[in-house]
């Protein structure tokens, strides 16, 4: 298990399944952390809106479960390609990989639309 990122109530991790030896992204969110009803309602928005995509550009979510203190969402691996650590790394793209990437996320969040799965910033 290898630590890819920690945030305030979760850590997400690279994890290998032992049966297959497939790679995944686990998200380890504690409970105990999230007090709010507002962060709760996010939590459960995002379960429900993985389990319900199959898109390439959108990670997928593979199993979930929960122990008293822990919720556990294990999704598609991402780790090599999530946009963010890659521009971090980068700190400028060049027009080309800024292109593949916006086609990306609008073909993303046209899926998403067509869905009725809509994300607004309050």
């Amino acid at each position: 298990m290898k630590l890819i990122d920690t945030l305030a109530y979760y850590h997400v991790y690279q994890v290998r399944n032992k049966r297959d030896g497939e790679l995944y992204t686990l998200k380890l969110l504690d409970k105990l952390k999230i007090k709010d009803v507002y962060h709760m309602e996010i939590t459960k928005n995002e379960r429900n809106i993985l389990e319900t995509v199959d898109f390439p550009f959108i990670v997928s979510l593979k199993y979930a479960f929960q122990s008293e203190a822990k919720l556990y969402l294990v999704i598609d691996n991402y780790s090599e390609i999530n946009l963010y650590t890659y521009l971090r790394k980068r700190k400028k793209f060049t027009e080309d990989v800024i292109r593949f990437y916006m086609a990306q996320i609008v073909l993303a969040i046209e899926y998403l639309h067509s869905k009725q799965i809509i994300y607004r910033l309050d």
